[in-house]
């Protein structure tokens, strides 16, 4: 609206030339949650339509499948009251990484659902392997807790007590819900629970065969070329949601309006204001002196007021000037001008003249009894590249002035927490194995292995795509954790049964339909992370069958 009045007002003659650039937060605000909104609806719908009729070829019966829905919903309702409780308010990012606990805690309903059995036998016999696995899952999730950023709290804290939510509620309320349950199996159930048990096992006897060893040795190969060409990175740039037309009209007006960079910027401390000019003024001949930097256009308050020595200069140039003409002035005028004052300009006189809101863009500080007479002054910078930014940092600025580059900040800061969380990840993943060698003995490895096999796997796969380690690779690596050590406690505690083999089966594709859509994302960061979880999960998948142990474990 506001370019066609612009066009009605302006009309084009000639003198007029309008840009075709469009700039702002509100237009990437807007493009970004149109994008999102788009995504989510298909990716959405996809993975719902998939879901659902799975789950009717496996359970046959509507009731079952809103039953098995409700125990998903009342987990997260849970989880939303303690989180609510604990935080007072929840970020957005909370609220969407909560949709993990539908892959994740529909589980243990699918195997209270495919275990024909009395109701509160099949409570008795499900109520260990789904303590475990639900323990298990949650103590993944609150791999994230021990992270600095708030956000991230909030994930484990929502997802931790929605898998024990959704487990209570199969524990306590499924055993009297028994008419909505399956009355008898479907025919794909039937020959799920047939041909499931028998895969065959990576046995002793599997590995003296050529065949396998050959197989084996080519997946080791490509898992240990894959993990040599990890490289890792922040994912800050994977947060760039925009079209890529956007951000070049952006970068176009930026250009033309010769607007300040909002990423970089000196701030230049004194002990007094005029202490700070002077640094500011040093920063700025730095920058116009320095080869690559020329181009740069610093805006600061030392343009537009001098130092007081500077202004002292002036004035003596002025009344020199003044003395020199003031013979001729009043011959010709009859007066002659008085010349200037003693007093500095300071600038409180010019935050009284309408120039005061943008002075105001350049005191962060000014000097007074609280902060100890100290002035703080940014200098902005336009025409920013990333080619100028190691010039910038290497240039020796003088005392108490410090560059900023907002970016690089972020960088750092989201490479601490990718870093952090590989280091708890490792750590729980020999938690996991000491307590589940304590639950299946000699078996427990059993138990941790395909997990762990997804996790190193989904690494080696982004190495070999080019496909940098990023935070978002590595939440989810959390997620994988939680999905997959559940897989292996289930198929662990019960090799042989084809029931278990069947909800297992069903919670692998519901997790992929739920997350290994959003590689179709265009939002490099759900993109990424729909990936990494879908080749992961396949791993852990795959693996877990072939590693379970030829009998119950004792």
């Amino acid at each position: 609206q506001a370019d066609e009045a612009l066009r009605e007002e302006f009309p084009f003659d000639g003198n007029v030339r309008f840009s075709s650039a469009r700039a702002g937060v509100p237009l990437f605000t807007d493009a970004i949650a149109s994008r999102a909104k788009d995504e989510v609806a298909w990716i959405g719908s996809v993975s719902t339509i998939g879901v659902v009729l799975f789950a009717w070829l496996l359970f046959g019966r509507i009731s079952t499948l809103l039953l098995m829905a409700a125990t998903v919903g009342g987990g997260f309702l849970i989880a939303l009251g303690l989180s609510f409780a604990v935080f007072g308010k929840l970020s957005l990012i909370t609220f969407v990484f909560g949709a993990t606990l539908i892959g994740v805690s529909i589980d243990y309903s699918s195997h209270w659902m495919t275990m024909k059995r009395p109701a509160f036998d099949r409570r008795r016999r499900l109520i260990v392997p789904l303590l475990s696995a639900a323990l298990s899952s949650a103590a993944a999730y609150l791999v994230l807790a021990f992270t600095p950023l708030p956000g991230l709290t909030q994930m484990a804290i929502l997802a931790a007590a929605g898998l024990i939510g959704a487990l209570l509620i199969v524990l306590i309320l499924l055993p009297f819900a028994e008419r909505f349950a399956p009355a008898k199996d479907t025919r794909l159930m039937e020959r799920l629970v047939i041909a499931l048990p028998k895969i065959p096992r990576l046995s002793k006897e599997a590995l003296r065969r050529p065949g396998v060893l050959i197989v084996l040795i080519i997946l080791a190969g490509i898992l240990v070329f894959g993990l040599s060409k990890v490289h890792l990175a922040s994912g800050i740039r994977d947060l760039q949601g925009a079209p890529q037309s956007l951000i070049t009209s952006q970068l176009e007006a930026q250009k033309r309006l010769q607007l300040p960079s909002p990423a970089q910027a000196f701030v230049i401390e004194g002990g007094t204001l005029d202490q700070a000019i002077q640094r500011e003024e040093r920063v700025r001949a730095l920058i116009a002196g320095t080869p690559g930097l020329e181009a740069l256009r610093p805006q600061g308050l030392s343009l537009w007021l001098p130092t007081e020595a500077e202004q002292n200069q002036n004035r003596e140039v002025v009344r020199k000037a003044v003395q020199l003409a003031s013979p001729v002035l009043e011959e010709l005028l009859g007066a002659a001008p008085t010349g200037p004052g003693d007093r500095a300009l300071a600038p409180g006189d010019i935050l009284k003249t309408s120039l005061a809101p943008v002075f105001d863009a350049f005191i962060l500080e000014e000097p007074d009894e609280k902060n100890g007479g100290k002035a703080v002054l940014m200098l902005t910078l336009s025409g920013v590249t990333p080619e100028h930014l190691a010039a910038l940092n290497a240039l020796e600025v003088p005392e108490g002035v410090h560059f900023v580059d907002i970016t690089a900040g972020m960088d750092e800061g989201l490479s601490l927490y990718r870093d952090r969380i590989l280091m708890l990840l490792a750590a729980v993943l020999g938690l996991l194995f000491i307590a589940l060698t304590l639950r299946f003995g000699r078996n427990g490895w059993r138990a941790v292995l395909p997990t762990a096999l997804g996790i190193v796997f989904l690494a080696a796969v982004l190495g070999l795509c080019g496909i940098p380690l990023t935070l978002f690779a590595s939440l989810a690596m959390v997620l994988l954790l939680g999905l997959g050590i559940d897989y292996g406690i289930f198929i662990t505690g019960n090799p042989s049964d084809g029931r278990t083999a069947a909800a297992v089966l069903f919670s692998g594709v519901t997790t992929m339909l739920s997350f290994g859509l959003l590689a179709f994302s265009a939002t490099p960061a759900l993109h990424v992370f729909g990936l990494t979880l879908f080749f992961g999960q396949l791993v852990v998948w795959i693996a877990t069958p072939l590693l379970r142990p030829d009998q119950v474990p004792q």
